[in-house]
């Protein structure tokens, strides 16, 4: 676990390797990859926090990919953000495709928080097992 408090201590300090690296272990689409005329390549991760859930610790990051353009094209590359939800293991469970304006992200207790209001809690999940995020219908991160 991370164990961020108030307090910002991190009882594991290299959480941010371990996302990257669970990235790249998960394999398409949070895996960098290149054919050698395209690439496809992690840009940015921010994590997010731990959140407390009735299954355990769910680590929630933003991750930033570029896919480049052929090799020498003018046309521009493009992006791509996935929001992952990882176990306390730091192995990616869920994931959420969405656009890179998608706003402020931030944890509190059990609660996934998007421009500081609640977008959904752990604790008491939807019935119907979905949340709408970045006007989608993404799937409410759960495992056993």
């Amino acid at each position: 676990m991370a164990g961020f408090s108030d307090d910002q201590y991190a009882e594991q300090p290299d959480v941010l390797a371990r996302i990257t690296a669970a990235a790249q272990k998960h394999g398409s689409p949070l895996g960098s990859s290149t054919d050698g005329s395209i690439s496809y390549y992690l840009r940015s991760a921010e994590y997010i926090g731990p959140c407390d859930a009735p299954f355990g610790t769910v680590h929630v990051a933003r991750l930033f990919f570029i896919r480049s353009a052929r090799r020498g094209s003018n046309v521009p590359a493009r992006g791509h953000t996935f929001i992952v939800f990882l176990d306390r293991e730091f192995a990616i469970r869920s994931y959420w495709t969405v656009d890179f304006t998608l706003g402020r992200l931030s944890v509190s207790a059990s609660k996934l928080l998007l421009d500081d209001k609640e977008l959904f809690n752990f604790a008491h999940p939807p019935a119907n097992g979905q949340v709408v995020a970045d006007g989608a219908i993404q799937p409410t991160p759960q495992w056993k």
